[in-house]
């Protein structure tokens, strides 16, 4: 069963959606806080960095026993090299991760980026360099979702 809703951080309306049980956030509306105009250029840095190919790569060999661990490797060495890119889509393709997703909207256009709520963890550290929605997460509670202000980790 699919639940879509949207909260309201630091008067920042970000879309989430629940599927089976699993809370998602969307991290391209929290990453057009950084850049209006190209919200998904800011989600494509942040994917292409070592550090968070790492984390999402551990995320997914805990959580995804379908996750392609082979096919990840060579992603892992190239991450960070001037000509490395790596987007959502990318990700779930080739290593079928389950962390992150890209919705589509009417016509096969992408609309976000989708990344569980227990991922936020580092989604916080990267946002966390602006004076924008940065500290913040998303707690599971019993019959829906609120939000939490928190103090910088990183």
């Amino acid at each position: 069963m699919v639940k879509k809703s949207e909260i309201i951080v630091k008067d920042v309306s970000i879309r989430t959606i629940r599927v089976n049980g699993t809370d998602y956030l969307c991290i391209t509306d929290i990453a057009r806080q950084k850049n209006a105009a190209e919200p998904k250029d800011v989600v494509k840095n942040w994917m292409r960095q070592k550090n968070t190919l790492e984390y999402l790569g551990l995320w997914e060999r805990l959580h995804n026993p379908h996750f392609k661990g082979v096919e990840f490797d060579p992603l892992l060495a190239e991450a960070g090299s001037n000509s490395f890119t790596m987007s959502p889509t990318k990700w779930v393709e080739l290593t079928s991760a389950i962390g992150i997703t890209s919705t589509t909207g009417r016509n096969g256009v992408r609309t976000g980026c989708l990344v569980r709520c227990d991922i936020v963890e580092d989604l916080r550290c990267i946002f966390s360099t602006t004076e924008t929605v940065a500290k913040f997460a998303i707690v599971q509670m019993e019959g829906g979702m609120r939000t939490e202000a928190l103090s910088p980790l990183c």
